[in-house]
């Protein structure tokens, strides 16, 4: 099987650092995300309404990663704010994959506006260590997921 084969049994063989290293095309995916939002002059969009596009910059991410041979989900934390962001299982621990809303949206709650003329770069990412544990695809599903 090739590294990007996809198998949840496996554990990982790509660390933080492989996922560092995929930060221009991370940022590009969220680029086409933040590009793709349209709000009105009243922050309303045909797609997201008055919400933010966190939800989708994670999927893009998890797909991503995905497609890089790294087992990933999108998980929602409710901690100030409600914002879904990649979290990926990695050789050396499991990692959250986000771009902190505050880059690119204001609000709070479910409503949000977008900060307009951004341009997404690698050093928006925040790839960071939630947990030493290295885990298969189905432990992070099972252990880090709602």
């Amino acid at each position: 099987m090739s590294p990007f084969e996809y198998d949840d049994q496996r554990l990982p063989i790509h660390g933080a650092s492989f996922v560092r290293g995929l930060g221009a095309e991370l940022a590009a995916a969220a680029q086409s995300v933040y590009d793709d939002w349209l709000q009105d002059e009243d922050g309303i969009d045909e797609v997201y309404g008055g919400g933010g596009i966190c939800h989708d910059v994670a999927d893009r991410f998890v797909s991503l990663l995905s497609d890089n041979g790294v087992d990933a989900i999108s998980v929602q934390a409710a901690v100030g704010e409600n914002h879904i962001y990649a979290v990926a299982a990695l050789s050396d621990g499991v990692w959250s994959v986000d771009i902190s809303p505050y880059v690119y949206e204001t609000g709070g709650g479910y409503v949000w506006r977008k900060r307009q003329g951004i341009v997404f770069t690698p050093e928006h990412l925040d790839v960071e260590r939630i947990s030493d544990e290295v885990v298969t695809g189905d432990q992070l599903a099972e252990r880090f997921s709602e």
